[in-house]
């Protein structure tokens, strides 16, 4: 069974959590209700998304070489490179919320709405490399290539 499936899930849903706990906090935090510990949260969030979205990128990796016996070139390149700007968004996003956790009073809560515009962008990014690896799944028969081994 090869790992990449088992990981790209990962970073895809908790990525939708990001954006509604960052503007949450942002409005919080705008109001003078925040807390900067609070910003720990979708900071730590955060971390698991880019942590894991680097494994994802690694083991696809790994595995083109295997499904290209069966699927097109270009669909993997296609996969590959939308991955990449997942993985820079979910960077940026980070960035943003090391910020918005590092800053006080209303420069934090302008931190934690760029955030989360940031994240609502990387939310679809992820869609588009999602939709992307299921192609390669479900119309390119990607699995084939591990069926023949």
């Amino acid at each position: 069974m090869p790992l990449h499936p088992l990981i790209v899930h990962i970073p895809l849903v908790l990525a939708g959590l990001v954006p509604i706990v960052a503007a949450y906090l942002a409005r919080e935090t705008w109001l003078g209700r925040g807390s900067r510990r609070a910003w720990l949260v979708p900071l730590a969030l955060q971390v698991v998304i880019v942590a894991t979205v680097l494994i994802a990128i690694d083991t696809g990796g790994d595995e083109a070489g295997v499904v290209r016996a069966v699927v097109p070139r270009d669909a993997i390149h296609d996969h590959a490179g939308a991955a990449h700007w997942f993985e820079y968004a979910t960077i940026a996003t980070l960035a943003i919320l090391a910020a918005a956790a590092w800053l006080r009073d209303r420069r934090a809560a302008i931190a934690g709405f760029v955030a989360t515009a940031v994240a609502l962008v990387t939310v679809v990014i992820g869609i588009r490399v999602g939709h992307l690896g299921g192609k390669l799944v479900f119309e390119h028969d990607a699995p084939a290539a591990y069926r023949a081994k």
